[in-house]
């Protein structure tokens, strides 16, 4: 999937991202996407999403980790089981004791993290 094909899905409901173009890094062309209490960056070698899950609002940690699936769907579609590979680390991060989870894919060439203070979780997937 290109970036422009993942930035036209990510627009449409559900995700209802909104996407500009982010100041480049590095000389590398970025977009930044957002949604209510998600933010997704996409450029041409990552895709990398940000969202919040605390406690306090079930709803939008149930809706941000659908979303993550789905970017893993798109950029992994060969994967089949990476909706339950994605649902293992975040019950691992939940129940983990450590400030920050990590827990990285490195065949699949993605990782998975969250940051318990915050309550934000980072999904990145390398594009191939």
């Amino acid at each position: 999937m290109t970036p422009a094909e993942l930035e036209a899905l990510f627009s449409r409901e559900p995700a209802s991202f909104v996407f500009a173009d982010a100041p480049p890094v590095q000389g590398r062309v970025r977009r930044f996407g957002t949604a209510p209490g998600m933010t997704m960056e996409i450029e041409q070698k990552a895709v990398t999403m940000l969202g919040a899950f605390t406690p306090s609002n079930p709803d939008d940690a149930k809706r941000n980790g659908i979303l993550m699936q789905l970017l893993l769907a798109a950029l992994r579609p060969d994967w089949a089981r990476s909706e339950l590979w994605l649902a293992t680390q975040m019950r691992l991060a939940g129940r983990s004791r450590t400030p920050d989870f990590e827990a990285p894919n490195y065949a699949r060439k993605v990782r998975f993290v969250f940051h318990r203070q915050t309550g934000q979780a980072v999904l990145r997937v390398e594009m191939r």
